[in-house]
């Protein structure tokens, strides 16, 4: 196997990096901070790997912003290396006989072990929510047992809050659906996110902020 020379590492680091702190302490290697359309081009460039990936019938199963690479150019390269790293141990769910990236899961994966496209899908609206919350851990204030309760009961959301562009918001949504079949395919989200950079660069307030939360 090849491996691309990384300089940035995973882009989780690197947006926890844009913080300029971590857990309240300064960190030693502070990164500007992320514009709009900087996260659509992140949320554009995976859109656009898991499109190829889900055309070759492949299903991820744990996409997350830890599980993608970042290069010295700003490239995103989804990959698959976090349970090799002690440092994410803890955003994984041990279930019998395997551990599961409880936050990042659809509803049908742990009700009946249904991994699709679709469930790809639902990961892919928490990595739009983790990319915003600059690496936060979904349902920050929520316990596992507290996430496998409203996962059984399809009663589960991420605080989407006014931060977030409307449309971002209404994609998470759509991502999030309780039934897959609801939600949308990857290569429509490559279109939709396509409109949006190009509207991000002409105008210059390119999306709404819903004055209210969600």
């Amino acid at each position: 196997m090849i491996y691309l020379c990384l300089f940035q590492g995973d882009l989780k680091q690197f947006l926890l990096a844009t913080r300029g702190h971590i857990n309240g302490r300064p960190f030693p290697s502070r990164v500007p901070p992320l514009t709009l359309a900087q996260k659509l081009t992140m949320y554009n460039q995976i859109a656009l790997g898991m499109e190829h990936l889900s055309n070759h019938r492949f299903i991820h199963k744990d996409l997350a912003a830890r599980n993608i690479l970042l290069t010295s150019r700003m490239e995103l390269k989804i990959s698959s290396l976090s349970m090799c790293r002690d440092v994410y141990a803890g955003e994984y769910y041990f279930q019998n006989p395997s551990f599961l990236p409880l936050r990042w899961t659809a509803p049908e994966v742990l009700l009946r072990n249904e991994y699709s496209t679709k469930s790809d899908v639902w990961a892919y609206g928490v990595f739009m929510w983790e990319v915003f919350s600059l690496g936060e851990l979904p349902y920050p204030t929520q316990t596992d047992e507290d996430i496998i309760r409203k996962l059984k009961s399809c009663d589960i959301q991420l605080p989407l809050t006014e931060q977030i562009p409307t449309e971002l918001r209404d994609i998470m949504k759509r991502c999030m659906a309780e039934n897959p079949r609801d939600r949308p395919p990857f290569t429509e989200l490559c279109l939709i996110l396509s409109e949006m950079m190009t509207k991000c660069s002409t105008v210059s307030l390119p999306l709404s902020i819903s004055p209210h939360p969600v």
